[in-house]
């Protein structure tokens, strides 16, 4: 038994079965570490992703 973020009910494992929680849902709050002066377009497009807000 694992608690995982809902995100991960994609991932489909064989013999996993994923069930929510009862009660209010739980947030958590997620940091990221990056260079200022990071010249790789994909990091850079994950980091203006993860910037961006629901």
């Amino acid at each position: 038994m694992a608690l995982v973020p809902q995100s991960l009910r994609c991932v489909q494992v064989p013999g996993v079965a994923y069930r929510p929680l009862a009660g209010p849902p739980v947030l958590a709050e997620l940091a990221l570490a990056h260079r200022r002066t990071e010249a790789s377009p994909a990091a850079r497009n994950f980091v203006r992703h993860a910037r961006m807000r629901p």
